[in-house]
């Protein structure tokens, strides 16, 4: 087939213009290569978007750079041998990810592009067995499945396809075969068989937005519009997952007459703030009798040849990030769904906004980036875990999940634009990093959530280490925030409740900042093959609660980090997975929290024996929420 004409971008509103390939070749992709020369993380979009533009010869030389960046992690080495495989180098693609596999270990992606090399040499044996190896490294990799179906049906038709994804779909946490599976249920008019095969599947296939996107599209042609409210609706995350799913969530529910609850998605989908869903927004609002919902203005698009704006999404984090990564809501205080908000920002980076030589690429100071992310997410983490009030974080990502650091604040209105009144936060913080000749200067901005008036500011000059100022920024602005009548807690029984130690904050902040990288593939946002380098950032994790044996948060974080990777299906995990396992069998304290833990944790590492001993050592804990907790245990699959 030959190579579309045009190049598709997209400006700020979404809306789709075309560029010819020539055009955008020569005098857009270099200035987009240059500006991201210097940082791996832009870098590689615009590798990746080059490859599936079939721009394989523009983007070869920026493939080898992001693996000169990535020093020779698996990221790299896998984009550089795609580009080569694509630009005709066959022999030095094969070599750049065999020499992967000798450093990173094996994984399903290695596996199945040796597989596509094999087969582009006509040998077939070597490709099958490549592929095998692939399901057998990651069962939910999807272009190994999607190849793997497309033999079956060459050799015995749907009924082989459907056969090959029941014996898939039974095995524990394979769950992109369960959803291939239950879409061609759906098709076949199966939708008891399809709605089974989803109930055990569907948190799994929640981390794939377009999985899930497929989904309820399947449910909806089906008309199984009760159970795709029931099965998606509990797992649609309006600020992770695409748009469509909730727009299918949306229909289905004005079919069925659930208003309330159509109007509470509908607010949920408007606070999103995007352009591209205005008009189709505006039509739901007239149905359900709402006022259309206005965005925010969006920088006019750039004309042809110059550098198209970059889409921002924000992405937000309620409460300790680690929370999220256990599912154990009892780690951490009861709040009162009406009590206070306070909302983070991730940090700029000051020297962003200085005026720079046009020519030169905008360097990311690494270690402010780093901080940027870390120290909100401590401060959020504080907030609430020992005042009375809830917290959340935002956080700009790009897509495909690449970290976004800003040069300034944010407007207070752009942030909250579109949160209905009663889910506006008290207080929003943001802060600004810098570099200063005598060290760092920290300062933490403090707004209201209703108008936007700053009310207070937290200021830190000359600072020597960034990472050991939390405990400092932290009683500070737990100070001011008592005198705004937000009172300070008395520490929970538990030791999530407890601060890193002095020495040991700035490993807990690297942990933190570690966890965020980790939580993006995990939950769909982005894939692991963004990762830099994943034993480093499961190591950082790790390190968190070597360095706090008596804080149960730092504790928290490497198991999280843990659970986030077997999420994604990592294969750096093997040594972390066994000093976890070491640190549940020699924790001292039996009510500390990687006990109470144990039994969650254990059933995730694959000793289903171990966590069952857990539960019953564990069984009359009178935590409250815990005895819940542990139930929920029985209908979660294991993660290999």
């Amino acid at each position: 087939m030959a190579a579309k004409e045009t190049i598709t971008v997209y400006d700020q509103q979404g809306q789709p213009r075309e560029i010819p390939r020539a055009e955008f070749t020569e005098k857009v992709l270099p200035k987009l290569l240059e500006a991201a020369w210097n940082q791996p993380e832009q870098l590689y979009q615009q590798v990746v978007f080059g490859l599936e533009n079939g721009l394989h010869n523009a983007v070869l030389a920026a493939a080898a750079r992001l693996d000169e960046l990535d020093q020779g992690r698996e990221r790299g080495r896998v984009l550089l041998s795609a580009a080569q495989f694509q630009c005709g180098q066959h022999d030095l693609a094969e070599t750049t990810l065999r020499t992967s596999i000798e450093r990173n270990g094996e994984s399903a992606v290695c596996a199945v592009n040796l597989a596509r090399m094999r087969q582009a040499r006509g040998d077939e044996d070597g490709a099958q067995t490549l592929l095998s190896r692939a399901l057998e490294l990651d069962a939910n990799q999807e272009m190994a499945l999607s190849w793997s179906c497309q033999l079956m049906q060459q050799a015995g038709g749907e009924a082989a396809v459907l056969e090959f994804l029941g014996d898939l779909s039974a095995a524990p946490g394979n769950w992109r075969a369960a959803g291939w599976l239950a879409q061609q249920r759906l098709r076949g008019q199966q939708t008891g068989a399809a709605v089974e095969s989803l109930r055990r599947s569907i948190t799994g296939i929640a981390q794939d937005p377009n999985a899930l996107m497929a989904i309820s599209a399947e449910l909806g042609k089906a008309g199984a519009l009760a159970e795709m409210v029931e099965l998606v609706g509990a797992v649609y995350d309006e600020r992770r997952q695409r748009p469509e799913t909730g727009f299918n969530l949306l229909r289905a529910l004005i079919e069925l007459k659930r208003t309330e609850e159509a109007k509470a998605l509908f607010g949920r989908l408007a606070a999103l703030n995007l352009p591209p869903l205005a008009q189709a927004l505006g039509a739901f609002a007239q149905q359900l009798g709402l006022p259309v919902p206005t965005v925010a203005p969006q920088p006019a698009q750039a004309a042809p040849g110059q550098q198209q704006q970059v889409e921002i999404r924000l992405f937000m984090v309620q409460g300790p990030l680690w929370m999220q990564g256990l599912g154990a809501p009892w780690l951490g205080p009861q709040k009162d769904p009406k009590g206070p908000l306070v909302t983070f920002v991730g940090f700029a980076d000051e020297a962003l906004a200085k005026v720079q030589d046009p020519k030169a690429p905008t360097r990311v100071d690494e270690e402010l980036a780093r901080m940027a992310r870390a120290l909100p997410l401590y401060l959020a983490e504080s907030v609430h875990l020992r005042t009375a009030a809830r917290s959340d974080l935002v956080v700009p990502l790009l897509p495909g999940g690449a970290f976004v650091v800003m040069g300034q604040m944010w407007p207070t209105e752009a942030l909250l634009k579109g949160r209905p009144a009663e889910t506006r936060p008290a207080f929003v913080v943001q802060g600004a990093l810098a570099r200063e000749a005598a060290g760092f200067k920290v300062e933490l901005m403090v707004c209201e959530g209703a108008g936007g008036k700053e009310v207070h500011r937290i200021r830190r000059s000359g600072v020597a280490k960034l990472e050991e100022q939390a405990l400092g920024l932290e009683d500070e602005l737990l100070g001011w925030l008592a005198q705004q009548n937000i009172a300070r807690t008395a520490p929970g029984a538990l030791d999530s409740f407890a601060r890193p130690s002095a020495a040991g904050q700035g490993a807990h902040l690297i942990g933190l900042g570690n966890l965020l990288m980790l939580c993006v593939p995990a939950i769909g946002l982005g894939s692991r093959e963004s990762l830099a380098n994943e034993k480093e950032i499961l190591e950082g994790c790790l390190e968190a609660a070597r360095r706090n044996s008596a804080c149960g948060g730092s504790k928290v974080i490497a198991a999280a980090g843990i659970m986030f990777a077997l999420r994604f299906g990592s294969n750096q995990a093997d040594g972390a997975k066994a000093e976890l396992a070491g640190m549940m069998e020699k924790d001292p304290d039996p009510q500390g929290v990687l006990s109470l833990l144990s039994p969650g944790l254990w059933l995730r590492l694959g000793d289903k024996a171990k966590s069952d001993a857990a539960r019953a050592e564990l069984a009359n804990v009178s935590l409250p929420g815990y005895s819940e907790w542990l139930a929920t245990l029985d209908a979660k699959p294991e993660t290999k």
